[in-house]
């Protein structure tokens, strides 16, 4: 359809990329030389987690133990 996808970088006050922007480093190594004659593939993935309403801990979480992965209330 006509989406839009909002795609932005974080930087620091003095300028610097934050350590999370990883947009920033991904530029760099695409606009290598090296690279620039490449074809890159992309993929978009989105990971959440479903919350209680009453409790606001993920669903199907046991108040009385913790799971050992979050495989029973991961969704991705």
């Amino acid at each position: 359809g006509n989406n839009i996808l909002v795609i932005c970088d974080a930087y620091t006050p003095a300028g610097e990329p934050i350590p999370t922007n990883k947009r920033h480093k991904a530029a760099q190594i695409f606009s290598d030389p090296k690279v620039v004659s490449q074809v890159p593939w992309f993929g978009i993935e989105q990971e959440y987690t479903l919350l209680q309403q009453n409790v606001k801990w993920p669903f199907r979480l046991a108040c009385w133990r913790l799971p050992r992965t979050s495989g029973p209330y991961y969704c991705g």
